[in-house]
């Protein structure tokens, strides 16, 4: 497995240990590799995880493969074997998250239900993921990202009105998916509060919702208005935070909107550096197709200038290998993400 930011970032000293296959649990312990945990891969001895073998490919290797196990050391466990069970047991003491997404029943026929889990390692948190969760009329069905595209509606608002709903043409639920367990996942390993800031109160109600699923509503609060304004209103009641995410919808729409988008992103760099922590973390995120990333990252670090703090570019990043890039059409590099570090 490929090894590049492991060691360093705000998880640095948390270790995973990823039992996970394919794409949607994998980006989960991606996505925390990526900000500095130390993340070892279980897969099975001989085969590995199906996802080497999906997809396309370079040189014989899959290419989703090669992205979801970038960070990450790899290490070879069959656990349907007693012996191989007692040795993670042995390992668990050793690492914070453990991470999974077998069918419901799968650990428990092994005897590495939860129960067993948190005996060896009290301090453990463990995420499982599945198509309908752990409980439920569903739970026992196999389900895949398609058929959560389908479910939710996704594909049928997409596509055209005389043809066939559409799919995306990329993993949409699983990595939707993967990101949003990341989310709880940190706040679930240390995090005291989480502040969470949308105009849409469905995006809020069901974000409270996923929060008590996962028993963390006592530490979830919601702010529903312009982010703008919510910003201007923590800072003034005196409000800092240790991580502050900002992913705003596309400011800039059209070329026409490049000038008014770059002074909203200027904008809100000033207004959320002044409520991050010293030594916190701030990230911007864009969608926006008409917005340079040279110019977006100028106009975030002006705002945080203006905002009166200093802070240290640590990690950039874009579109993954499941969202193509045309080398002759610079627009569908729209995906864009800064991480700075505030001193």
């Amino acid at each position: 497995m490929e090894s590049g930011l492991t060691g360093a970032g705000p998880l640095r000293g948390v270790r995973v240990l990823d039992c996970s296959t394919m794409i949607a649990a994998p980006t989960t312990a991606a996505t925390l590799a990526d900000f500095g945990a130390d993340v070892v891969k279980i897969e099975r001895p001989g085969s590995g995880d199906h996802v080497r073998r999906y997809g396309a490919r370079h040189d014989g290797i899959g290419l989703y493969a090669k992205a979801l196990g970038r960070n990450k050391r790899s290490v070879a466990l069959d656990l349907h074997h007693t012996e191989a069970q007692a040795l993670l047991l042995r390992w668990l003491p050793s690492f914070d998250i453990f991470i999974e997404n077998f069918r419901p029943g799968t650990l428990e026929r092994w005897q590495l239900g939860p129960d067993r889990l948190l005996a060896a390692a009290p301090h453990l948190i463990v995420l499982r993921m599945t198509a309908f969760g752990q409980d439920g009329p569903y739970r026992d069905r196999a389900g895949f990202g398609t058929l959560a595209e389908a479910m939710t509606g996704i594909a049928s608002v997409s596509g055209y009105d005389d043809r066939p709903p559409l799919l995306p043409a990329f993993p949409l639920a699983d990595i939707m998916a993967g990101q949003a367990a990341a989310a709880a996942v940190c706040a679930a390993a240390g995090a005291t509060a989480v502040t969470l800031v949308d105009s849409s109160a469905p995006a809020l109600e069901r974000a409270v919702f996923a929060a008590d699923r996962n028993g963390l509503s006592a530490r979830v609060e919601t702010r529903r208005g312009d982010a703008f304004e919510v910003f201007s209103e923590l800072a003034t009641e005196g409000n800092v935070f240790d991580i502050v995410v900002c992913d705003p919808p596309p400011f800039v729409r059209s070329r026409k909107d490049l000038e008014s988008g770059a002074r909203a992103y200027r904008k809100l760099g000033r207004l959320a550096a002044q409520i991050v922590a010293p030594r916190g973390f701030l990230m911007f995120a864009s969608c926006s197709h008409n917005m340079p990333a040279d110019r977006f990252r100028a106009e975030c670090a002006t705002g945080i200038a203006r905002a009166g703090r200093r802070a240290s570019l640590i990690r950039e990043s874009g579109a993954g290998p499941d969202h193509a890039v045309h080398p002759m059409l610079p627009e569908t590099a729209y995906l864009k993400a800064l991480l700075y570090a505030v001193e």
